[in-house]
């Protein structure tokens, strides 16, 4: 666990002691994950404009910044919500349906807890990421959150882009989406409702990923499931190892110091090189990374 205490707060510059506030490691590794899609990587990517996508002329230059950003792979993590300092903050339109909002100010705030953020701005950037391109959607203010336009504009301009979520199984379930206001309390009440039926009568499910009662992405708590189950069978595993290991250690002449400690190490996570690393007696144990799929999974 001290590995994703590390990252929060050198990699992704979260201060100390709100992640040392966080006591039990299935938390810890949950609010990892949900800082961990929240946050745009890095990576060239195309920018691709709906139809119906209009920049008011006050938001022109600062526009054109984020687009050369985001097609060069710069960091433009900076615009997004200043929530985002929260470490226990869920985004409800992304966990919903997996649109980001970026502010569109041109100052970087200097002072405070919100210190490298873009300032805020009335008007908001609506845009999808995947790995290859980024989707504009539109520029809207904050009350356009539950808005069906947003996913109405998606199929419009990029069906390709929804298809995964698209189920024709389900379209005489509901006789209508909910209204914004309706959406915006559900939201609010972590319910999830998870639905959305386009004007040609297409229904996507589940877009961004579903919302649990407790208003984390329900991919987050999946990935937590996983990765928790993981450590506690590995630890239970290398456990009942070590007496064997010591004795194929010693057989080969080594002088095993105890007690033995093992600490994780991630060697090369893009490779899923992981191993249990004793410093004292200076061996490794390979493992295989949560994320190793099995033929039955």
């Amino acid at each position: 666990m001290q590995i994703l205490r590390t990252r929060l707060v050198y990699k992704f510059g979260y201060p100390v002691w709100p992640v040392d506030s966080i006591e039990d490691d299935y938390s810890l590794i949950l609010a990892y994950f949900r800082l961990l899609r929240r946050l745009v990587s890095n990576v060239r990517r195309t920018v691709v404009k709906a139809k119906s996508f209009v920049c008011p002329p006050k938001y022109v230059d600062i526009l054109a910044k984020i687009e050369r950003k985001i097609r060069s792979g710069e960091n433009i993590n900076a615009y997004l919500s200043r929530k985002l300092i929260r470490i226990d903050y869920n985004d409800p339109l992304m966990n919903d349906w997996g649109i980001q909002h970026l502010h569109l100010g041109e100052r970087v705030i200097t002072e405070g807890e919100h210190k490298g953020f873009i300032q805020g701005t009335p008007e908001l950037l609506y845009v999808y990421f995947d790995k290859q391109s980024a989707y504009f959607v539109a520029i809207l203010d904050h009350r356009s959150f539950s808005k069906q336009y947003l996913i109405q504009t998606m199929h419009d301009n990029w069906p390709h882009v929804l298809e995964p979520y698209r189920d024709p199984n389900i379209i005489s379930v509901y006789p209508r989406n909910p209204t914004s206001e309706e959406l915006h309390k559900l939201r609010k009440a972590n319910l999830n409702f998870g639905i959305v039926t386009v004007s040609d009568g297409t229904t996507y499910v589940l877009i961004g990923g579903g919302v649990a009662t407790s208003g984390d992405n329900i991919m987050d708590v999946r990935r937590t499931n996983h990765l928790h189950r993981w450590a506690h069978h590995q630890t239970n595993t290398i456990k009942k190892q070590i007496p064997e290991i010591i004795v194929g250690l010693r057989t080969r002449g080594l002088e095993i110091v105890e007690p033995i400690v093992l600490r994780l190490s991630i060697e090369n996570e893009a490779e899923k090189k992981w191993s249990l690393i004793d410093h004292n007696n200076r061996f490794h144990i390979p493992i295989a990374g949560p994320w190793v799929m099995t033929k039955r999974e």
